[in-house]
């Protein structure tokens, strides 16, 4: 790019200082009637149905950072490796559920630009989680399927939460490294516009 992304020069938000913590118990409904409480069976389904990875199906929620999720378009969760990022998405995925009756999926980054999970698919979920944005190789195919993605729920102001381990002007770089230069733009200008961007810190927590 020369591209002059829209930094929002976040202030560090780290796990180990997130406060009012509280577990959540999970319930999708269709109707009304049905959002009383889900038994265990349908809220694991409810759970898996989105996507959401094992390890994290009892992630805990900020409830400020829901509350700034809700506000917005959508979040873009930056920093090192290991710090809680895909921890955080997914908790705000769970509390999203809990009180939204909204469809939600996690779709790894990864398995979007390879083409195992289809872009077309994606379209209708009320929140999307992309997570690990910039790993995987960037080709023009691959880029192409991200940006029909990323395009999608930009002209449709439909939620989105990346996460990622790139701030935005990084991942501008590794996407056009071996991608087409002007998609790799497209669609880091696009997340620019929608995601609020908000650097997650603390200790990389596979390592303790």
């Amino acid at each position: 790019m020369q591209l002059t992304t829209k930094e929002h020069k976040p202030s560090p938000f780290s796990l180990d200082r997130m406060p009012n913590f509280s577990r959540i118990p999970v319930m999708v409904a269709d109707t009304p009637a049905a959002q009383s409480k889900l038994d265990k069976t349908a809220r694991n389904r409810a759970i898996e149905l989105a996507g959401i990875p094992v390890r994290y199906r009892e992630a805990q929620v900020n409830h400020s950072l829901f509350e700034r999720m809700m506000a917005t378009d959508g979040l873009w969760l930056y920093g090192d490796g290991g710090v809680g990022k895909t921890y955080v998405a997914c908790g705000l995925a769970l509390e999203y559920l809990n009180t939204n009756s909204s469809s939600v999926y996690f779709a790894p980054a990864a398995d979007v630009v390879s083409g195992a999970i289809s872009a077309q698919g994606l379209g209708g979920y009320a929140l999307l989680i992309l997570d690990d944005i910039g790993k995987g190789m960037p080709t023009d195919l691959a880029l192409e399927r991200l940006f029909q993605v990323v395009d999608a729920r930009y002209r449709n102001r439909k939620k989105l939460i990346v996460t990622s381990q790139l701030k935005p002007s990084a991942l501008v770089e590794r996407l056009k490294s071996r991608g087409d230069s002007e998609t790799a733009i497209a669609i880091v200008s696009r997340l620019c516009e929608q995601c609020q961007a908000l650097q997650i810190t603390g200790r990389n927590k596979r390592l303790v």
